[in-house]
């Protein structure tokens, strides 16, 4: 037995998730929710000695899901505890870390920037718009701007100044970036389920109802692997092609 991280856990679990809930899917989506909930439980201890026997797709699935996702959640976890105004030496260690955004903003509730971080601006979006439902909002929330480069996710929620006044902070990027080079043509995302980058040729019929964690898809004798996340009340989701007919 060997101690891990719990971070690490959780896409050791995943690959095991995934193969227990590929072999039952074979029309439509299905939801491995139960297999979720009994797997992924808080624990610092896995025996990584023992072999691990299962088909290369699904543990490629894995294996994205920790260059990519991984990547969101620890900087929304980053971003969740931060509320109070922003230092430009927490946004450089930010950029440092997450260099995948685009731009770190704050507004007044009439959309004035009060800062903002890099300066200049690397993808042209307007987001002031958000600031004027500043009084109304209360935690994370996420929205999508569409423009001539792609995609432009926006994550934000209230913060406050030494003085109580209420602000918004606001960060920015584009989701194609968190796409690791090797798998652009295996992977579509939705936000909201819409479409907004798509890698994987064959049409993807998404559900509506949300498959709470994993969703596996047969499409045209190959499987679709699937996995939803809560970005504020909205769903982000990855749709992850497996080679051939694995």
């Amino acid at each position: 037995m060997l101690k891990i991280k719990k971070s690490k856990v959780f896409f050791i679990i995943l690959g095991l998730v995934v193969l227990l809930g590929c072999s039952w899917a074979k029309k439509g989506w299905r939801t491995t929710t139960s297999l979720y909930k009994e797997y992924v439980l808080p624990t610092t201890r896995v025996d990584i000695n023992k072999p691990v026997e299962g088909e290369t797709s699904e543990l490629e699935f894995a294996a994205f899901l920790e260059r990519s996702d991984a990547r969101l959640q620890e900087f929304l976890q980053e971003f969740s505890v931060q509320d109070t105004f922003p230092t430009e030496s927490w946004a450089k260690q930010i950029f440092l870390r997450f260099n995948w955004l685009n731009k770190i903003e704050v507004r007044d509730e009439k959309g004035e920037v009060f800062f903002t971080y890099p300066k200049e601006n690397l993808k042209q979006v307007n987001f002031s718009y958000l600031a004027k439902d500043l009084k109304k909002l209360k935690g994370l929330s996420s929205t999508l701007q569409d423009t001539i480069l792609g995609p432009e996710i926006a994550l934000f929620k209230p913060i406050y100044t030494d003085k109580k006044v209420k602000l918004l902070l606001l960060v920015h990027f584009d989701p194609r970036s968190l796409i690791p080079q090797e798998f652009k043509e295996r992977v579509n995302l939705y936000f909201d389920f819409k479409l907004i980058y798509r890698g994987i040729a064959q049409e993807i019929p998404v559900p509506k109802k949300v498959f709470t964690s994993f969703g596996e898809l047969a499409l045209d004798g190959k499987k679709v692997l699937g996995l939803s996340r809560k970005l504020g009340q909205t769903w982000f989701t990855y749709a992850f092609l497996c080679k051939g007919g694995e």
